[in-house]
């Protein structure tokens, strides 16, 4: 047994078993929002509209990423149905291979069962459940492994270091930094804001060169400027961000005008969904946090504070070279610690209490509960506190500005952030059994029951909670046509997607069209598109109400892309039950029946024909 642990078969086989039941949970449910927009704008770029100039949905670039999978499913299969599954089994097995790499830096440096913790954690948590190749999914691995092998880098060259002249070349991770600029070249192209987290770095980095110089007589400037050897390492990591940017730049030019994409970007920022000022999405930060665990979190942070403290009095004590002083302080930080250990227990198991049922809200609990205990560490671990708490609090910051939504969205940055908690707070529990056995056992097990609790809700919630659907018991008709094909779903709404299919089907294709080729469907129904044949005539796949102002926008720009067809859907198709904290709707293709669209459907005599899912709109 201690020869398959060591040689990492019976952890990879935890995460294998765990990429099977992904695999059989990704054919139950399906989401008639979210998740069938992305393969859609794929599809749309795949027929030819350009990025930006023809589609103004702010978070389009990720589906630049996934085009070549699009393209290669449907030039193989040629058709798009079961695109919605093929995309789903991609995105496990991304998951497995992200959790195998997580595994495998962590289990070097900090040994098996925290190298499994992190791969289990990775591989079971997907934003909101939902489980494909989305920008959402896609930022966060590709972040995550950016940062994590930043940190192989740097502990590999730390310990090369101990048996060597002591310095830290990065010599022999040329290759590991080159990725890591690629992943996190992706990271940026799924989420553009995040280049700003780049900007700030570069930045920081600049400056501890330049003081590293100004100040050449400071040894401790000059041995963090030593081991940060940022001009290296920001050369290679700067070379793998340079080929993803290259290759989109040339796809960009081959696809689009420059003019055109550039004329573009004030309609693709000024996104109904996404406009905010300038200080809400950092209150948010906080106001999410406080949305959902109330009085607690305000107490919280004020001990998160008292903890800093905590962590000046040690500094006083390490370096005073005062006896008496040192004497008293020494007498008194085992007693402080063991009460900011014990509040912080007890609050965690407050916040547990408030995130069951909500896939990520474990995580900010996490890292709530870690914080006071990396202040109280003697022996900080500050690299990995920066590459995944620090990181993961900008990364939540980034989605504050980049998303409407609040403490689901923004716990994926306390996801990166939970990543390195793992390895902390062991870091604590190291301290204890060299300081103070007798308490280091209790400590352990409460750590050790809090990390469990962590991966067993996690691949509970991944498991048990549908998101936009109905509940799994439910789940017992499969779609047998369509993008869907392969899924399971409720039997209402298999009866709603079977209308809404033969209704597209029937109307909405070039052929009983006579020939035109304009589609808009409205309100939501982005999975409309890829059954129908005809090109989007409308700035996104999104919501587009009749009444929405942008539309008659978008066709003065593009007078070639006014509808021809019009499904205008009832208003219940599409409805979901609640999930998590986020609300159930029994009516999500509400509408306005007025407006701009409803002025030119009747300025060209279009012919209305009911359908059982709405109305159909023809030109004649």
């Amino acid at each position: 047994m201690k020869k398959l642990v060591k040689y990492n078969l019976i952890p990879v086989l935890f995460l294998a078993i765990s990429c099977v039941i992904l695999l059989v949970k990704s054919r139950y449910s399906f989401c008639w929002s979210d998740e069938t927009l992305y393969s859609t704008i794929s599809g749309r770029f795949y027929n030819g509209d350009s990025l930006f100039y023809h589609d103004w949905f702010p978070t389009q670039l990720s589906s630049i990423l996934t085009l070549p999978l699009y393209s290669l499913y449907v030039n193989i299969t040629g058709e798009t149905d079961g695109i919605i599954l093929y995309f789903r089994i991609l995105y496990v097995f991304f998951e497995f291979i992200s959790s195998i790499v997580v595994f495998s830096i962590i289990k070097r440096h900090h040994g098996v069962i925290l190298g499994l913790t992190a791969g289990l954690l990775t591989e079971w948590y997907t934003h909101l459940n939902i489980a494909t190749l989305s920008y959402y999914n896609i930022t966060l691995l590709t972040f995550l492994l950016a940062m994590l092998i930043l940190y192989d880098c740097y502990m590999k060259e730390s310990e090369f270091s101990k048996i060597s002249s002591g310095y830290i070349t990065y010599k022999k991770n040329k290759v590991s930094l080159f990725f890591a600029g690629f992943l996190f070249a992706i990271s940026v192209l799924c989420l553009p804001t995040l280049s700003v987290v780049y900007v700030l770095a570069v930045f920081a980095g600049i400056l501890t060169v330049l003081l590293a110089r100004l100040f050449s007589k400071t040894d401790w400037l000059k041995k963090f400027n030593r081991k940060l050897d940022f001009i290296y390492v920001f050369k290679y990591t700067f070379a793998g961000i340079l080929v993803p940017t290259f290759i989109f730049l040339i796809y960009l030019i081959s696809h689009v005008k420059i003019s055109d994409f550039i004329s573009s970007i004030p309609y693709v920022l000024s996104d109904d969904e996404h406009i905010t000022s300038k200080l809400y999405p950092l209150k948010k930060m906080y106001l999410s946090i406080d949305e959902i665990y109330g009085r607690i979190s305000k107490f919280s942070y004020l001990f998160i504070c008292c903890s800093f403290i905590v962590f000046i009095v040690i500094l006083a004590y390490k370096y005073t070279k005062n006896n008496n002083f040192k004497t008293t302080l020494g007498k008194i930080i085992l007693p402080i610690k063991c009460v900011i250990l014990f509040i912080d227990i007890v609050l965690f198991a407050l916040y547990f209490c408030k995130s069951i049922g909500c896939p990520g809200y474990i995580y900010t609990a996490v890292l709530l509960f870690s914080l006071p205990i990396f202040f109280i560490t003697e022996n900080k671990n500050y690299t990995l506190f920066i590459l995944t708490i620090v990181s993961g609090l900008f990364l939540s910051l980034t989605y504050s500005y980049s998303s409407t939504g609040m403490l689901y969205v923004l716990s994926m940055g306390h996801f990166i952030g939970t990543i390195g908690c793992v390895i902390l707070i062991y870091d604590f529990c190291k301290e204890l059994l060299n300081n103070t056995p007798f308490i280091y056992r209790a400590v352990k097990v409460v750590f050790t029951v809090i990390l469990l609790i962590t991966v067993i809700q996690t691949s509970l919630l991944r498991i048990t909670v549908v998101y936009r659907d109905d509940r799994l018991n439910n789940l017992t008709e499969k779609i047998t046509c369509g993008p869907a094909r392969g899924l399971y779903t409720s039997e209402d709404h298999l009866a709603m997607y079977n209308d809404v299919y033969d209704v597209i089907s029937t109307y909405c294709m070039r052929e009983s069209a006579k020939g035109n080729n304009n589609l808009l469907i409205s309100n939501l129904l982005p999975f409309g598109y890829l059954i129908s044949d005809m090109k989007i005539a409308a700035p996104t796949a999104w919501r587009n109400q009749m009444s929405n102002e942008r539309l008659k926008q978008y066709y003065e720009i593009h007078p070639d892309r006014y509808p021809d067809v019009i499904l205008l859907l009832n208003e219940e198709y599409g409805s979901y039950e609640a999930f998590a904290d986020v609300e159930g709707d029994k009516t999500p293709n509400a509408n306005v029946t007025e407006g701009y669209v409803f002025d030119y459907i009747y300025a060209n005599n279009f012919k209305a024909i009911p359908v059982p899912c709405g109305t159909v709109y023809m030109r004649p």
